[in-house]
């Protein structure tokens, strides 16, 4: 089968969640025998070049602006052989549904992996502009999907609430990470004081860092070590708390690689207590590796962990989730039995290959019920957008694409104005608020 991913990015060395699942599923495709591309819109270094040649991998590089992928983007997916299926992955990109659009039109199936996007708590961030464009374009790119993959445990409520109408497979599949790498390293914890850790952006609202500054001043027998980037919007409240951090936490620059693998596998604890989180990469990480993870309640994550005896859930007041993680620290026994199930859960659902695998199944399942889709329609005397190819007609084609995307162009210009006549009536923003 011939695979086409949309959404990472040129180079498999970015520090990205989206990227690196794109990347590492592309190349267990490759491994299990299929023809796999990714079709990227800034031009690949030649170290990328080299890397996707080595795996096998097809890197299609097509210019695009914010609305649409050059012209010679079908030849991409049509011509060098045609596509059987495209995987988007993402919402809310308006590229991504110009081409949803031409799939339909030459005939190509597509999958959806929102990747979280589809979570409340993201809605609600920049609600005005997204509320619109969603009736307007993306519920019905996604309603017309073959298939939607979601990554978020517990996820498809959020999927079947933005789309009631949708009929299609829709599939719970994992991130990947390396668990032969980590469990090669394993968990081997520091002597002396606890070390807690935490990896991430350092966005003060969505990961929660507010709630973990507090975790850390009750928790004064550990020492809370902090490593991650800096967050645009929300670098004023981190700054405050930074001033204001007790002695036990730590803010450091982020680590990668080699160096990332050491803080995980020397902590006594991984801790995350993000207001909402998708599928965390590091927290991943933290599982194969078999460092015990404590999370906040709240996150999507939590069940997962519940139902698997996977490690510590936090209540979301921070007197209780200091209590919680204290009792846990001086309980070896417990934190060595999370490690162990942690390590096995994460072989049997996180692997590189297990999770292609699971991918490929849910493709075979969406093509399956696009044809069934088009049987049925054609039953009934319906032609449907995606019987039509290009050549059938390709002055009403580009016609019919040219009119489809000066309305999205349009409905953006639209909701670009009116949000910034929100954001000058409304002052100031709340760390929670969208700027």
């Amino acid at each position: 089968m011939r695979i086409i991913h949309v959404g990472g990015l040129a180079s498999p060395y970015i520090v990205d969640g989206i990227n690196t699942v794109i990347w590492t599923i592309a190349r267990e495709q490759v491994r299990l025998g299929h023809q796999v591309g990714l079709l990227v819109s800034d031009k690949p270094d030649t170290a990328s070049k080299r890397h996707a040649r080595d795996h096998g991998i097809e890197l299609l590089y097509v210019p695009a602006t914010r609305w649409r992928f050059d012209a010679t983007v079908g030849s991409k997916l049509i011509v060098e052989p045609a596509a059987d299926i495209v995987h988007f992955h993402s919402v809310f990109i308006p590229r991504q549904a110009t081409l949803a659009r031409d799939l339909r039109r030459w005939g190509i199936p597509y999958v959806v992996t929102p990747h979280g996007g589809l979570m409340p708590q993201v809605l609600a961030r920049g609600r005005l502009k997204k509320r619109a464009y969603s009736l307007a374009v993306e519920r019905p790119r996604i309603e017309r999907a073959a298939g939607i993959a979601y990554v978020t445990p517990g996820g498809e409520d959020d999927i079947r609430r933005f789309v009631p109408r949708f009929n299609g497979p829709c599939t719970w599949v994992a991130n990947p990470v390396d668990v032969d790498e980590l469990a090669a390293v394993g968990w081997q914890p520091s002597a002396g004081r606890p070390q807690i850790t935490f990896l991430g952006r350092y966005d003060v609202f969505h990961k929660g860092l507010d709630r973990l500054a507090e975790i850390a001043a009750r928790t004064p027998e550990a020492d809370f070590q902090l490593f991650g980037i800096e967050d645009r919007k929300t670098r004023q409240q981190f700054e405050r708390i930074r001033r204001a951090a007790p002695a036990n936490l730590v803010i450091n620059e982020p680590v990668f690689e080699a160096a990332k693998l050491e803080v995980l596998s020397r902590s006594t604890m991984y801790i995350q207590v993000s207001r909402w989180e998708a599928l965390s990469i590091s927290i991943l990480e933290a599982l194969a590796l078999g460092t015990p993870a404590a999370i906040a309640e709240g996150m999507s994550m939590a069940a997962m962990f519940r139902d698997n005896d996977l490690g510590l859930v936090l209540s979301i007041d921070p007197a209780q989730a200091s209590a919680q993680l204290s009792a846990a620290l001086v309980d070896p026994a417990r934190l060595n039995r999370w490690s162990t199930t942690a390590r096995a859960y994460a072989r049997a659902n996180f692997a590189p290959q297990a999770v292609a695998e699971k991918v490929l199944d849910v493709y075979r399942e969406s093509l399956a019920y696009d044809a069934s889709v088009r049987g049925r329609a054609l039953g009934r005397g319906i032609t449907l957008e995606r019987e039509r190819r290009p050549a059938d007609a390709p002055a009403r084609f580009v016609d019919e694409r040219q009119q489809e995307e000066r309305a999205t162009e349009n409905l953006h210009d639209l909701l670009d104005r009116r949000h910034r006549r929100v954001e000058k009536a409304v002052q100031p923003l709340t760390v929670g608020d969208d700027a």
